[in-house]
């Protein structure tokens, strides 16, 4: 688990209400594994399900994304083949336990090698899954299956100019999705669409992140005039936040530096990923990273760190 992908959801916890479930995936080996927080429990591996698939690449791009209200997990990923995978998992029960299975999902065009992942649902009601990716000729490409029906097609995303290797953050709620993304010049850039727009260039300020860094970000009051958006990335190896409040304009003038998250790895040219979830109230977050080999940690909407990192399964 030398800086893998990372990618992490949350649900609501049936048994106790207001609080939620955290899942976290990573990559150990050739296999996406997985960790589990609940408030009962606090952090923990299931030895019974923690396996979710054996055929990943080696740092294969991870996404992930909840139906149901957490009864149905689905977790994308690349095979050697480059090849676009998914795993899910149904359960009667938000968090329980239950078996992973293959499922159907295609690419509508040829996966770079260099391509990372992002999935959201964009329909509380009809359950509609959208999944991103960069194609061969270094485009934003994204796939759509309506109500989740099995069924793949290539929806209207496609954005040229973007640098080659940009990860790739997906965010949604009230329908209206929003794509973050990095460009050739290393600027992080915005795509906004609903239903009733076509993909469009938001105005989030520019900003150069380091080269390739990972972008992630969570969301809170969709809907109403008070969205909040907090996106995260790195920018010489450290943690920075952009804020946006609807209620004030939309995104802040400049990024702000956390100063408390330094990320450095032990092989050259390779950096941890960084994820993100909503917790309990509108404006708890929580961030994951690898402040070193085999360890994840956690950075919170407190501006609190927890370095000892959360339990993952080691093969």
């Amino acid at each position: 688990m030398d800086f893998t992908g990372l990618i992490s959801i949350s649900f609501p916890d049936p048994g106790r209400p207001g609080k939620k479930m955290v899942r976290v995936y990573y990559q150990v080996g050739r296999q996406i594994r997985e960790s589990c927080f609940n408030d009962r429990n606090g952090w923990h591996v299931r030895p019974s399900d923690d396996v979710v698939a054996t055929n990943a690449k080696p740092r294969t791009p991870i996404a992930a994304t909840n139906l149901h209200a957490g009864k149905k997990t689905s977790v994308f990923y690349l095979d050697d083949s480059n090849k676009l995978c998914r795993r899910t998992r149904v359960t009667s029960e938000a968090g329980a336990s239950g078996e992973w299975k293959d499922e159907v999902v295609s690419a509508s065009h040829p996966i770079s090698p260099a391509s990372k992942l992002s999935a959201v649902r964009t329909d509380e009601g009809d359950q509609n899954l959208r999944v991103y990716y960069q194609s061969t000729d270094n485009k934003i490409r994204g796939i759509v299956s309506y109500s989740d029906n099995g069924t793949w097609t290539a929806s209207d995303l496609e954005l040229d100019g973007m640098l080659p290797g940009t990860s790739l953050c997906a965010i949604s709620g009230d329908t209206a999705t929003r794509l973050f993304v990095q460009d050739k010049t290393k600027n992080i850039k915005e795509y906004y669409s609903d239903p009733d727009t076509d993909w469009r260039s938001n105005r989030i300020k520019p900003y150069a992140a380091d080269a390739a860094a990972p972008i992630t970000a969570v969301a809170w009051n969709y809907g109403t005039n008070q969205l909040q958006v907090r996106l995260f990335t790195l920018q010489n190896k450290n943690l920075v936040e952009f804020v946006y409040d609807k209620a004030r304009g939309g995104w802040q003038q400049s990024a702000v530096a956390t100063s408390q998250v330094a990320i450095e790895s032990q092989s050259p040219g390779v950096t941890s990923a960084v994820t993100s979830t909503a917790m309990e109230q509108d404006g708890q977050f929580t961030v994951f990273y690898q402040p070193s080999q085999n360890v994840i940690a956690q950075f919170n909407s407190s501006w609190t760190v927890e370095q000892l990192g959360i339990p993952t399964a080691r093969g």
